[in-house]
Parts: C-alpha cells; structure tokens; sequence
C-alpha cells in the first residue's frame, strides 16, 4: 500500500513516518489533486486548519485517509470531514495512536478484567513549565509556536496534547460527557487558553481532570481508582516513564511496556489491516469526532 503523506514537520519526523513502509511525501511541486491521485491513501499530517481542504479533497478522490489529531480547527469541521467520507464510503481515520500502543491496550484489559474491582473515579493532571514543552517551547524573545494559535490549532496546548487524555476517557470507559469546565488565559503568554478545569463522565465513571501549561513544575498523571485497587501511569513524561503501576492495598505490581521506535507503527498496521478486509481498526472518524466534540464543550464552558 502506497501511501501519501502531506506534511513533514515533527509528528512525521520523530513519532510516524518510520512507521509508513511505502509512502511518499508531498513537495508541493505538484497539485494535491494529482499527489493523492497517485497514492493508495493519504495521512495528513498538517496542522489542523488545513485539515479539512486536504480531507475533502481525499474522499473526492476515494482515498482512505489517516488525519493526525485533534481531526480538525473544530467539531464543526471535524463533522463536515466525516460526512464527506460517509457519502463516498471511504474509510477516514484519526491518529489517535495510544489506543494501539501495548501499554494502554495492557490498561485496557486490567479494567475491563476487574484487577482493580469496580472503579469509583478517575483523575488527570498534566501540568507543564512553558520553557519544558518537548516540541514547542515558549522562550521569550522568539516566535510564537503554531500550537499555541487558535486559527491554526484550534486552541492552545490542550487541544494539541489534552485532547490525548479525552480520547483514552472515551477508549477505557466510554462516551465523555461534560459536566462543569473551565478555560482560561492566567499566564498572559499568548492569547489561548494555558489552565483548563474539567468534570466529567466517562461511561458512567467520574472524572476530574487539570491541565496547566504555565505551571511551575512538570506533572503527568493519570489515575484510575478501583474499590480493589488503584492504576497509575503517566500520558507523555510522567516519573513512571512507559511503566504501568497497579496498587492493592500493600501489593505493587509494575508493567514495564515500552512504545516501538516509531510510535505510530501499530497504528499504521492497524489501518492497514481494515483497509485490507482485517479486523476494524480502534480509532477511526467516531472518536475522532466525539474527541472534537467534548474539547469544543470545554473550551466554551
């Protein structure tokens, strides 16, 4: 399967581009119209407000596309991209790859197996020193990044990296519901949202959730208690590193499960195993866009 692959900043660089075993890359020497002609299917890998031209003009041509996340600039558009593949009968993908990775299909199967009984609660709590974001640092005195500018992201840091959280809410326990949140700007840094304040449920399970990106210390965690025990394990840096820690009273267990060297890899074989008549893959246009949806909710209140 040939693939086509339209942008080449970061994500393709560090995290997927190993992970496509036949694709080329557009050098926008020619139309988009004739790259994606010439491919199998495409992924996009592009800022989000330049999701959806690129998507239309994919499930114009009928090609299966992979769309890196949150899916687009917002809910709205992010609808119209699945509507347009739905009329044609096109497979549209989002690249929402944990769902893929070992480690959270090992979570998965803890809670589902009841190795921490029934569970009561969950919490999230990502907070970040402004100069510590891996890809897109804020240093005083140089340019802005792009993730950070709501007409090219859609919102600030939490639509970039948040939007993983909401999305494994929805894969663990189920379609997110908004009950109360907050966004707001408190370090003045740039105009988007930098601390949001979530209530939520997520299949029926409570969840509070804290996302600050002007904090003053790095903090990654994501916890899940049981009435028999208790999950935790971290989304990006989290001192747990790519392990996986289960608590019964006294008895500590740890999963060491670390991500392949690109970490996409699973997820590419996953598409490409539906698109060639295997088993569904787990991330596709439904929670791409119920993702959308749930983050538009919290930005707005």
């Amino acid at each position: 399967m040939r693939w086509g692959i339209i942008g080449n900043g970061d994500v393709v660089q560090t995290k997927s581009g190993g992970a496509f075993r036949d694709k080329v890359i557009w050098d926008r020497q020619e139309s988009v119209h004739d790259f994606i002609r010439g491919v199998d299917a495409v992924y996009i890998a592009t800022p989000p407000s330049s999701h959806l031209g690129y998507a239309r003009v994919a499930a114009e041509l009928g090609k299966p596309t992979l769309t890196e996340k949150p899916m687009a600039l917002d809910s709205l558009h992010a609808a119209i991209m699945v509507e347009a593949f739905r009329q044609v009968n096109v497979p549209l993908f989002t690249a929402y790859y944990r769902r893929c990775l070992p480690r959270f299909i090992k979570i998965k199967e803890l809670i589902e197996s009841g190795a921490i009984g029934e569970v009561r609660f969950t919490h999230i709590q990502h907070t970040m020193r402004p100069k510590d974001h891996p890809v897109a640092p804020v240093i005083e005195g140089q340019p802005l990044p792009w993730r950070y500018k709501a007409d090219i992201n859609g919102g600030g840091n939490f639509v970039d990296m948040g939007t993983h959280h909401l999305d494994l809410l929805d894969y663990f326990f189920g379609e997110v519901e908004v009950l109360h949140a907050e966004a707001r700007n408190t370090g003045g840094l740039y105009e988007t949202e930098d601390t949001v304040f979530a209530s939520m449920r997520a299949g029926g399970v409570p969840v509070t959730a804290q996302w600050c990106y002007v904090a003053g210390a790095n903090q990654d965690r994501f916890h899940i208690m049981g009435d028999k025990g208790e999950i935790m394990f971290g989304m990006f840096w989290e001192d747990l590193g790519t392990k996986v820690r289960i608590t019964r009273h006294k008895d500590v267990e740890e999963f060491d499960i670390p991500n392949p060297e690109w970490t996409h890899e699973p997820l590419v074989r996953a598409v490409e195993t539906e698109l060639n008549g295997g088993p569904v893959c787990p991330t596709g246009a439904m929670n791409g866009l119920r993702a959308m949806k749930v983050q538009d909710r919290i930005l707005n209140g």
